[in-house]
């Protein structure tokens, strides 16, 4: 075994000690069976053909920290029963302690990679978080940072609200608590698993039925902004004690971040510039159609009403020859980078509508074209449709949009949903069509979210539901009349005259005479 040693000492990597010479004491001892065992922390250190527990058990090492093992199949109180044997025994207790501290070393090796990493992380993160002032953007941040530096597959953010707690942003969770109770002098890292005497709580319990384990307070000068919460890391276990400071710190730059935006936004407010205002509103005004084309047999009706001075929302009427284009859509944002990006819909619409191209491909050139000329967070969902007054055929496209319905002849409703990407978001998209006959055509509503999301004072949308209840009223209506009807509906519903997002109804009506 000496020179089973030097070679150990001289040319294996301590790594590599303890199995080579546990191959060699195994062969000299006559050992068909063998394994070292560390039960303090469940490491097997070497096996030999183990199948089953072996009858011997010898004790290298026992102390508060590690309990290592020799288990055998032989009795070692008659193996090692001579000097040599002994000796042995003793190279093999070394090799066992440099194999142990080699493992503790590389534990701390890790500890601190892992702390340099966070530390990196965290410098990261306070860097981008002082040139964002969006509360979208700066939760974005948060969620990857988490689920980069921690490997967690489910979070959840909630922030203050005049002391309510809704939720804001989930990735990974099926089903959450709107918004927490009873947790507003929560300021330590709550772990679910441990104090499961929160579990009491109802908003608690359902945290952790849905795969929740962590509660991560997030503080502003001793004010509790936000709760993170936190599923179990990508290999099911839950977060280690150890990167608690990681997740504490990220909260307090988050929550800081979040004071910031707040301030930032509500200077901005106070501070915008009516010429900037009216010059996004002037660009948007001079887009939207003045005059919409009159067509024997067909009626046609829009409105655009925006929730600020400028909106996201436009919608487009033309006639070309034989052919009339109807779009909606609705542009991320709002005031002026909204509008210049509504222009730059409306002007590749002017232009492409011009051209005698099928609606896959004047579609799949406008998103190029958005694409080419926005930022990447900028999109568009967008749907429109061709009367071919020739072919007597609609054709439509519906690229990420609120599906429009369509009333047939018959009384059927359908949703027009055939299409593909939004706008903006990927270029050379192919976009598939959908088509209806005239005679299969009576009306069609056309919308943006604005109507379906509009809320009452009870938290309430008001929804497709009563949005479908309107089109069966209403369908025997002129295109007007249904138009004026709906946004009377919408305003009742939520009992106010200002609307909480930009509005866009279409109406479109074949007459008796196409």
């Amino acid at each position: 075994m000496h020179e089973t040693m030097k070679e150990i000492n001289e040319q294996a990597h301590v790594r590599e000690g303890l199995h080579i010479f546990m191959e060699e004491f195994s062969r000299k001892y006559g050992l068909k069976s063998c394994s070292l065992f560390n039960s303090s922390d469940n490491a097997v250190f070497y096996s030999k053909n183990v199948s089953g527990p072996l009858p011997y058990e010898l004790i290298l090492r026992k102390n508060g920290l590690e309990d290592v093992r020799l288990f055998l199949d032989k009795d070692p109180a008659s193996l090692f029963s001579s000097p040599e044997s002994q000796t042995d025994l003793q190279f093999l207790k070394s090799v066992v302690l440099n194999h142990l501290l080699y493992r503790s070393v590389l534990r701390i090796s890790k500890s601190r990679m892992q702390k340099k990493k966070e530390v990196e992380t965290l410098m990261e993160i306070s860097r981008e978080l002082i040139s964002l002032h969006n509360e979208g953007n700066i939760l974005n941040a948060l969620i990857f940072a988490i689920m980069g530096q921690v490997m967690v597959t489910k979070t959840a953010i909630y922030l203050n609200e005049e002391n309510r707690f809704p939720l804001k942003i989930a990735r990974g969770f099926k089903k959450l608590p709107h918004e927490l109770s009873m947790v507003k002098t929560l300021k330590n890292i709550l772990d679910l698993n441990e104090r499961r005497e929160f579990l009491m709580n109802p908003d608690m319990n359902e945290i952790y039925q849905a795969g929740g384990a962590l509660i991560v307070p997030m503080q502003y000068q001793s004010s509790i902004t936000g709760y993170i919460v936190l599923g179990y890391k990508t290999d099911g276990l839950t977060i280690p004690r150890t990167e608690y400071d990681f997740l504490f710190s990220l909260a307090a730059n988050v929550a800081f971040a979040l004071e910031n935006s707040k301030l930032i936004r509500e200077s901005i407010e106070k501070k915008r510039m009516e010429s900037e205002l009216s010059l996004a509103r002037e660009i948007q005004k001079n887009l939207l159609p003045k005059d919409l084309p009159q067509i024997r047999g067909w009626e046609i009706w829009g409105t655009n009403i925006p929730s600020r001075e400028v909106g996201g929302d436009y919608y487009f009427v033309r006639r070309v020859k034989n052919k009339i284009y109807i779009a909606v859509a609705d542009v991320t944002g709002k005031s002026v980078p909204a509008a210049l990006l509504v222009s730059t819909l409306h002007a590749a619409l002017f232009v492409l509508s011009d051209l005698e191209m099928t609606l896959p491909d004047l579609v799949s050139d406008v998103n190029n074209l958005i694409c080419s000329s926005t930022d990447p967070e900028q999109f568009i969902t967008f749907f429109i449709m061709e009367l071919d007054t020739a072919s007597e055929m609609m054709t439509y496209i519906n690229a990420g949009h609120n599906p429009p319905y369509l009333i047939t002849s018959s009384g059927q409703l359908f949703e027009l949903e055939k299409g593909g990407l939004l706008l903006g978001v990927k270029p050379h998209i192919d976009y598939e069509s959908g088509s209806f006959a005239f005679d299969e055509f009576e009306s069609l509503l056309l919308f943006t979210d604005g109507v379906t999301e509009t809320m009452n004072a009870s938290d309430e949308e008001y929804g497709e539901g009563r949005l479908k209840d309107n089109i069966h009223a209403m369908k025997k209506a002129s295109a007007a009349k249904w138009g004026e009807s709906l946004l009377d509906e919408v305003r009742q519903f939520k009992n106010s005259s200002v609307p909480q997002d930009d509005i866009t109804v279409v109406v479109v009506k074949k007459g008796d005479s196409p």
